[in-house]
């Protein structure tokens, strides 16, 4: 008789039983899967193992007697012989306790990609007008080049670094405590760091001037200032990302809004009205390049050389760098692509460089590092700049 009544029941109320029935269905060796992955089920289960009623006298507790032996079914299962409710219900409890803790989990995630500043990488390769500056392995930095101002005479006090940044006829890195040592020409001030900067996270060197993120996220900017390329911006707030072209520079809020100021000549610092929330920043001498939140490459600015025609075939990128008139983009699968003027082969990547994870782009020379840390340079070599030490092994991430 019981029997007959759950079948006129489960005949009467499938509309609203149909997850169930769908479960019922389901027994099988994907079953145990599925039910750990379903709250909603779980919380059935739980909810009807603790109905004690036997014999159905309304719809509702036919409906509840229903969900239990769908749940004895269901659980025996998974847990054969787990039938008894005081075994039951502490089963189902952790389970949705730890659904919890994993949606707790992956909000604070959700949370900390918010603030990038805090977990941005350092800059382990540079490329300056006609220099190049890497970090090696045991955090010390070495630059080669161009050396007319002392640009590549690496202070024998500075220690292991963090990050460098090569700019026109300057270098700067960031010291192993967080400050900032720069050293080359100071014309318009741009090596003396400024007195209330403090420790940083990230560093950009422009032709000549300098701009730096402290640790509480804002951006402070130094040296030449003929086209207003160091004026931050009142508004702009914390800051994630930075570069710094010849004169003019760009940073990315925690908001993910760019930002750019300083020399308009070639439309450098219009950021594009459409361009939406951008995640990086790359400055060449008179154009600018960004990687949008969706992982394409938009550019603008001077497009003499073609430096702002992104190839059709580039793909999502997760790395961008741009010199005077070309511009260098790692994809999502590692390889390197490079437009824009090959005057002096800098666009030119090298058949056996294989993937990478480093670039930086000098005037008219390209380096990059690939996934076996090797450092490969091409491009003008005038001034040395693309003769790397021999030996020389990075710190890859």
């Amino acid at each position: 008789m019981f029997k007959v009544i759950l079948l006129l029941l489960s005949l009467s109320l499938q509309a609203q039983l149909a997850p169930i029935d769908n479960y019922l269905g389901l027994i099988g060796e994907q079953l145990e899967q599925k039910i750990l992955n379903d709250e909603h089920l779980l919380r059935m289960i739980a909810g009807a193992e603790q109905g004690k009623i036997i014999n159905p006298i309304t719809e509702q507790e036919g409906r509840i007697n229903l969900q239990r032996e769908v749940s004895r079914q269901v659980l025996e299962q998974i847990i054969p012989g787990c039938l008894d409710a005081s075994q039951i219900i502490p089963w189902v409890t952790e389970r949705l306790s730890q659904q919890t803790r994993e949606r707790k989990e992956k909000k604070q995630k959700q949370e900390e990609t918010k603030k990038p500043w805090k977990i941005k990488k350092n800059s382990i390769l540079s490329a300056g007008y006609v220099n190049s500056c890497t970090i090696h392995t045991n955090g010390l930095l070495e630059c080669w080049g161009d050396n007319y101002y002392g640009q590549t005479n690496v202070p024998i006090d500075l220690g292991p670094v963090l990050s460098v940044a090569a700019g026109g006829y300057h270098t700067c890195a960031i010291k192993a405590d967080g400050t900032v040592k720069c050293w080359g020409n100071n014309g318009n001030g741009r090596s003396e760091v400024i007195t209330d900067l403090g420790p940083v996270q990230s560093i950009a060197a422009g032709h000549y001037h300098t701009c730096a993120i402290n640790i509480d996220g804002l951006l402070k900017c130094w040296g030449n200032n003929d086209k207003g390329q160091t004026d931050v911006p009142a508004d702009l707030g914390p800051v994630q990302n930075l570069a710094a072209g010849y004169s003019h520079t760009c940073a990315i809020n925690i908001d993910g809004l760019l930002k750019c100021w300083g020399n308009k000549g070639q439309d450098q610092s219009d950021v594009p009205t459409d361009l939406g929330p951008v995640q990086i920043i790359a400055t060449g001498h008179f154009h600018t390049c960004a990687i949008t939140a969706e992982g394409t490459v938009r550019c603008w600015g001077d497009d003499r050389n073609g430096q702002t025609n992104v190839p059709d075939d580039l793909r999502a990128v997760q790395s961008l760098a741009a010199g005077h008139s070309h511009t260098c983009a790692i994809n999502i699968d590692g390889l390197l692509k490079c437009w824009g003027n090959n005057e002096s082969g800098q666009t030119k990547v090298p058949a056996d460089l294989g993937l990478v994870l480093s670039i930086a782009v000098g005037d008219y020379h390209t380096c990059a590092i690939n996934i076996d840390g090797l450092l490969k340079c091409w491009g003008n070599n005038g001034y040395g700049q693309t003769n790397v030490p021999e030996g020389l092994r990075v710190a890859v991430d």
